[in-house]
């Protein structure tokens, strides 16, 4: 079933794939597609069994789509969700890769990360030090991602803004 474990904690590079298919470059193409669908679609009430059938489906990583209502307007879900998947995603050998849409992410990487994320991605204007963040990230054992500005960056659709792809190394 897909490539499990393709990235978990650790060192290296992830390939990384919106679930929205985004064709950022011809070179894009050229990576592999990973799978990773949001357990916001999910209903709440049965969100393990939910997610254990996206698993089987043959979903990569199980993506956790973070809102406060501040940074965007929407609100999801936190760190305690995620611990109520921990022990299918340990079972499974799946990734949990978490998009932090969120003010102030630095206050809550621990949180996260002791939650078991593999990979935490922050949006660039919400890290006033960006560099920190992504250390911080890494210090605790996980890789980090970085969705760019779409203001800043000029991009939009395919390669920019929320269909965008997004830079994730490991730790150093």
């Amino acid at each position: 079933v897909g490539r499990r474990g393709a990235g978990g904690r650790g060192g290296g590079v992830l390939p990384v794939a919106s679930q929205r298919a985004s064709v950022a470059s011809p070179d894009a193409l050229a990576e592999p597609m990973i799978l990773a669908p949001s357990v916001l679609a999910a209903d709440f009430g049965r969100l393990a069994a939910h997610a254990r059938e996206a698993l089987d489906a043959g979903a990569d990583w199980l993506h956790i789509d973070v809102m406060d209502g501040h940074f965007v307007p929407n609100i999801s879900f936190g760190a305690p969700v995620m611990r109520g998947l921990k022990t299918l995603v340990e079972e499974t050998n799946t990734p949990f890769d978490v998009h932090l849409m969120i003010e102030e992410p630095d206050r809550y990487l621990e949180d996260f990360a002791a939650a078991g994320a593999d990979l935490i991605t922050v949006h660039e204007e919400a890290c006033p030090h960006l560099h920190r963040t992504v250390q911080a990230i890494h210090a605790l054992g996980c890789r980090a991602g970085v969705a760019p500005d779409r203001c800043r960056s000029g991009r939009s659709g395919p390669g920019g803004g929320e269909a965008g792809g997004r830079l994730v190394r490991g730790p150093a």
